[in-house]
């Protein structure tokens, strides 16, 4: 009697059913799916064959809800969507498929409509980092310039608001651009201690305030640079590190790595951010990753952000083909432990101090001033001890908004870009200094770790030379007199 009515109910919806059994043979299909996929048209073989293909495809990817397929009848081709989802039942295995048969129109519309809200949420987050972006260039200017300490102390105010605004901005972008599938892995030889070296710096200020322990511990360091993505890498600690700060009032927050497995010049990466912090329920915790959430709307209040941090760092692991899992206890603290697998390494044979060092400084005659564009703060002072033995006006920008403002005020003989940046990245901001006619002439430098990342012919134009990053003495040296030569020339 049951079986009879399951039976009614499940042929009385629009949806196809086909339930499946391990090796993809159908034990059970609806009337719905029959007439999706016609039996007396399609042979059992192959409909096996598409169930077997739509469910490992389906699963290869964890953020693929839903596959289409198309099929083909008769010369009229209909479109298909497919969804696959595993049942245990007294120790046997059982695969439900649901089938939609979709109109075309009706997904044409769908595709544009997704990619009209990709596009809003970049118009609309360009139209609010323009006048940030003057905010940020114009108050670093007014801090340079300011010897009031009470000026500078409200500036820097407006300084420190107007980065929470534009890192919103930025999470929005970074979170429609992962959605959209427009993010690309690109692999860096990264340095990690020099990671580890600059996040320090940057979240100790507000660790001082808040009177808590702040410590990186690597269990066992070797001196290697790891093939990864790094500008994700960073995303990645930063939201973790700054969440882990965020939620905790009194103890520690410990950052601990650790190279495990190092085996045929790869190795496992594990990095813990362990805090004293609020906790998290165990009711909380699978909602954890999800869009606009954070453990309570009185969090939201209390401690700023929108709940998009968790949500990008998850993409992000998953773009990284890593692990993230989380120990938490309400009243307790959180761990949080990232796990990468087989990350490539290269030794390195120099220690990292030694590598700035100047040979050969000749007098500069014609570059009379310099503008660094770098996020990072150690490559920055590293270049600006660099520069200390040549006669020319430094000038530094930690984002690439601040430096097009600065480029236009100060109009820099030569311009070092760092290519890879949180936020706009080099090549944007040099397009951007490149559109206006006071600035367009000045030579740019591209700094990268990788060539790969200047794709389009159009990119490598835009730029008078690249050099590699970490920068030596001598490339610096030929780069200087090159450019100083042809400075000379063109006046």
């Amino acid at each position: 009697m049951m079986e009879k009515l399951l039976n009614i109910v499940l042929d009385s919806t629009s949806h196809g059913i086909i339930v499946a059994d391990s090796d993809f043979s159908v034990i059970y299909s609806n009337s719905a799916a029959s007439k999706i996929i016609d039996k007396s048209v399609y042979s059992v073989d192959f409909i096996k064959e598409l169930l077997t293909d739509s469910y490992n495809e389906l699963k290869s990817d964890d953020n693929k809800m839903s596959l289409r397929i198309f099929l083909n009848d008769n010369d009229s081709i209909r479109t298909i969507q497919i969804k696959a989802t595993d049942i245990s039942q007294n120790g046997s295995k059982f695969i439900l498929f649901e089938l939609n048969e979709l109109d075309n129109l009706s997904e044409i519309e769908n595709e544009i409509s997704g990619n009209t809200k990709i596009d809003f949420i970049s118009n609309i987050s360009h139209e609010f980092r323009t006048p940030l972006n003057a905010i940020l260039g114009y108050s670093d200017i007014l801090i340079n310039e300011s010897v009031d300490e009470n000026h500078i102390s409200r500036l820097n105010i407006i300084k420190q608001n107007s980065n929470n605004l534009l890192s919103l901005i930025n999470d929005l972008l970074s979170l429609s651009k992962l959605q959209s599938g427009l993010v690309d892995v690109v692999a860096d030889a990264t340095d990690l201690k020099q990671v580890f070296d600059e996040i320090y710096d940057i979240f100790s200020f507000q660790i001082k305030n808040k009177g808590l322990n702040f410590d990186i511990q690597f269990k066992q360091f070797i001196n290697v640079r790891l093939s990864l993505d790094e500008i994700m890498l960073r995303q990645i600690l930063f939201n973790l590190i700054g969440n882990a700060i965020k939620f905790t009032h009194e103890g520690s927050v410990i950052v601990k790595v650790e190279f495990q497995n190092l085996r045929n010049n790869k190795l496992d990466l594990q990095l813990q951010v362990i805090d004293t912090g609020l906790g998290i329920s165990d009711e909380y915790k699978e909602h954890l990753y999800e869009i606009f959430s954070q453990a309570n709307e009185n969090n939201s209040k209390s401690f700023g952000g929108a709940g998009l941090g968790l949500a990008i760092v998850s993409k992000l692991v998953k773009k990284l083909k890593g692990e993230l899992n989380i120990d938490s206890k309400l009243g307790v603290g959180s761990v949080f432990t990232l796990k990468l697998a087989n990350v490539p390494f290269i030794k390195e044979n120099k220690v990292s101090e030694m590598k700035y060092t100047n040979s050969e400084v000749f007098i500069l005659k014609n570059i009379k001033s310099i503008l660094v564009v770098n996020d990072q703060k150690l490559d920055r002072k590293n270049l600006k001890q660099m520069f200390r033995s040549y006669n020319a006006s430094y000038y530094e920008a930690d984002r690439a908004e601040s430096a097009i403002i600065l480029a236009a005020e100060i109009k820099p003989d030569l311009i070092f870009m760092n290519l890879r940046m949180s936020g706009m990245n080099g090549i944007e901001a040099t397009r951007h200094i490149k559109l206006n006619k006071n600035t367009r002439n000045i030579p740019i430098i591209a700094m990268s770790n990788v060539h790969s990342v200047l794709k389009l012919d159009e990119e490598m134009h835009l730029f008078y030379a690249i050099i590699n990053k970490p920068i030596k003495s001598d490339e610096l040296n030929s780069v200087l007199r090159q450019i100083d030569k042809n400075l000379k020339e063109n006046n």
